[in-house]
């Protein structure tokens, strides 16, 4: 075969031959060799990074165009058929008053009288007290200062590493992300939106999942996937770190990629995600937010430099509690103040939430405005009440409806084994404390490794009915082993 001139042809990728010459090194090294992972054809055309890269040019396009005092000026002609309101503006006079902060100072009432007098759409409600007073900065977080300065030290060092944010839930590891992620890339990184993806399995399933993106990270929760995590761990994290950064002006030129839950991915998933943390450094950073890091596997934790976040003890939880409340423009008894943070037990998150609870129940917030509980841990206090009341087969039927009541209203196994357990710790004799942890412990792991929750749900709750029962009746345990 005669080649044109200059035509040299192993300069050239060749899927084919690459695929063909992987499997013979894998085989003549006995590795595996996964083409899923481990071939990537450089040939074909990256459909996603062609349509993200072309929308945010035209995005930068339509800036710049809005910019531009001549544009302006240039008058549209109508299209034929459309009346134009009186008074009514664009939307864009509306987000320049929104950039201006002053719409934010205004009520939902004055907000909807304000959109429908420029004839512009006021569905909606305003934010929970939650999202409209999260720290936007690290210099608004109110504890934790230590935190905050080393991370701050962190985002202007120039040599960002992958990290893991750990604590208990409510303690406030999210915000301090987003924080970090401002420091780093600027305001910009507020500027989100909301994607749904669509991934491939092996089997050619199809899965849904919410991405939410700006220019400079991405947040993803891969565990709503459930076993298939390991797909969106692999397709999404290879996607991104084989696209360069866009943005000419960015402070940093990597991607941030946000991964809730990382402690719930599979062993599958983290064994993916080990992989690419080590391949693409240069044009990708991940960060985990976990609850803990006993289920993450080693050469995770290795690679990732560990942030404990604690929970806000009383005093702090206080201080937030008054700064929300001072911000909404009404005041918190003590009394009050103290029944919201005893229930609450650490979780800011849950404070907040409890007292915009109380301040729609009652106006006037007093000491004997009381706290109401969410349903479901209401209904889970019943499901400790009558394992402790009746131990029978009839029972168990019983309490094994309410388990799947509350399995269908999407409440996690674990924070319903969880609840049980924590209210037959209140209830039941010393003595039999340590057995009832013990078991709970065994069946949670069990659970996490079976796919049937409700199976080791009933499991735990049998055991618990034996151990109880046999202690009421004096008997001794080790005869039943």
């Amino acid at each position: 075969m005669k080649y044109g001139p200059g035509y040299i042809p192993y300069q050239y990728h060749n899927p084919g031959l690459e695929l063909h010459y992987g499997f013979l090194q894998a085989e003549a090294f006995g590795e595996e060799y996964n083409p899923e992972e481990d071939f990537n054809d450089t040939t074909a055309p990256r459909f996603q990074a062609i349509h993200k890269r072309a929308g945010e040019q035209m995005g930068a396009w339509h800036e710049a165009l809005n910019e531009d005092p001549e544009a302006a000026e240039m008058a549209v002609e109508p299209k034929a058929g459309t009346k134009r309101k009186t008074g009514a503006v664009d939307e864009l006079v509306v987000r320049a008053h929104f950039d201006d902060d002053i719409l934010n100072k205004l009520t939902v009432e004055q907000l909807k009288t304000y959109l429908k007098a420029h004839s512009q759409p006021y569905s909606g409600r305003k934010n929970d007290l939650i999202e409209r007073y999260r720290p936007r900065t690290l210099d608004d977080l109110n504890y934790h200062a230590d935190l905050s300065k080393r991370l701050r030290s962190l985002a202007g060092s120039g040599d960002f590493p992958h990290m893991l944010f750990y604590g208990p839930s409510g303690a406030g590891k999210k915000t301090r992300i987003g924080c970090t992620l401002r420091e780093l890339f600027g305001p910009g990184v507020e500027k989100l939106k909301l994607d749904q993806r669509v991934f491939l399995t092996p089997s050619k399933r199809k899965l849904d999942l919410n991405v939410v993106q700006s220019n400079y990270h991405i947040e993803i929760t891969p565990s709503d996937v459930g076993m298939y995590d390991r797909v969106v761990i692999s397709e999404i994290l290879k996607e991104i770190a084989q696209t360069q950064q866009v943005d000419l002006n960015a402070k940093q030129r990597f991607k941030v990629v946000i991964i809730n839950e990382a402690d719930s991915l599979s062993r599958d998933a983290q064994a993916a995600l080990r992989r690419t943390m080590e391949r693409y450094m240069s044009n990708l950073r991940i960060i985990m937010c976990a609850n803990g890091t006993s289920k993450l596997i080693a050469p995770i934790k290795s690679r990732c430099l560990l942030v404990r976040v604690a929970a806000p003890n009383e005093t702090e939880m206080e201080l937030a509690l008054r700064t929300v409340a001072k911000r909404e423009r009404f005041d918190i008894p003590d009394e009050a103040a103290a029944k919201i943070i005893q229930d609450s037990k650490g979780n800011l998150r849950r404070a907040i939430l409890v007292l915009e609870a109380m301040k729609m129940q009652s106006p006037d917030l007093n000491a004997t405005t009381q706290i109401t509980k969410p349903d479901w841990e209401t209904y889970c206090y019943k499901v400790a009440d009558l394992i402790l009341q009746e131990q029978s087969p009839q029972r168990v039927m019983d309490i094994r409806a309410k388990l799947y009541e509350l399995l269908s209203h999407c409440i996690p196994p674990t924070v319903i084994m969880k609840t049980i357990a924590e209210r037959l710790l209140e209830v039941v004799d010393d003595a039999i404390k340590p057995d009832i942890i013990h078991w709970a412990a065994v069946y949670e792991l069990r659970m996490r490794q079976g796919s049937k929750k409700i199976y080791h749900l009933e499991a735990w709750v049998i055991k618990v009915m034996s151990i109880y029962k046999h202690f009421f009746y004096g008997m001794d345990m080790e005869d039943f082993d």
